[in-house]
């Protein structure tokens, strides 16, 4: 019964310190991306190159890309840019510019609009 309960103790403390990790990464992001939609990249990129030694984000690796770029190190960017199709494919900027994840059924080609309609 007592190993019962240290066990369950032992559980409720790590998931804390989980809880406690992930809002500050969260922060974290918040902070880089703070800094980046305020046109300071080099700030931003410096924090996010934190954010993704803990978390390998393709949204955070386009982010430091396109900081790089902005800050005209171009070589630099294009690695950034690779690492996040590397880890997600499917990952796009979306049409507005944001970052966003399309579901793979989307990426498919879209069958051409009615022109045999239009004369």
């Amino acid at each position: 019964m007592k190993r019962t309960v240290l066990i369950i103790l032992t559980t409720l403390v790590l998931l804390s310190f989980a809880v406690t990790a992930l809002a500050l990464t969260n922060s974290e992001y918040e902070k880089a991306l703070q800094s980046y939609n305020s046109g300071k990249y080099s700030e931003a990129v410096k924090l996010l190159k934190e954010y993704v030694k803990k978390n390998p984000d393709p949204a955070a690796y386009y982010r430091i890309g396109y900081g790089l770029y902005k800050l005209r190190n171009f070589e630099e960017s294009n690695e950034y840019f690779k690492e996040a199709y590397l880890i997600d494919p499917s990952y796009s900027i979306g049409p507005t510019g944001v970052p966003k994840k399309y579901p793979k059924a989307e990426m498919a080609p879209k069958p051409a609009e009615g022109k045999a309609s239009q004369k």
